[in-house]
């Protein structure tokens, strides 16, 4: 999946998981072996303090995991998944 083609596919997997309302802020493309998968997140438009976790390979699995406000290491969520 190329760069442009993750970032639509991010954005079809938040509308369907209703948060549609969401812009993405980041996506890292991680590769082990021949294994390539996406993570990333998004703020809600409405109120920055809503964010989400995205996590995707394909069309075929994706999951979505709301971030709690109270958590300030957001960046954890990411970096967490490339060590």
């Amino acid at each position: 999946m190329k760069t442009n083609e993750s970032y639509n596919e991010c954005l079809k997997i938040l509308k369907n998981h209703h948060y549609k309302h969401y812009k993405i802020d980041y996506i890292l493309q991680m590769s082990k072996s021949d294994n390539h998968h996406f993570i990333g997140y998004a703020t809600s438009k409405e109120n920055n303090d809503d964010m989400v976790y995205i996590k995707f390979k394909d069309k075929s699995m994706s999951e979505v995991y709301p971030i709690p406000d109270w958590d300030f290491n957001v960046d954890g969520y990411l970096l967490s998944e490339l060590e």
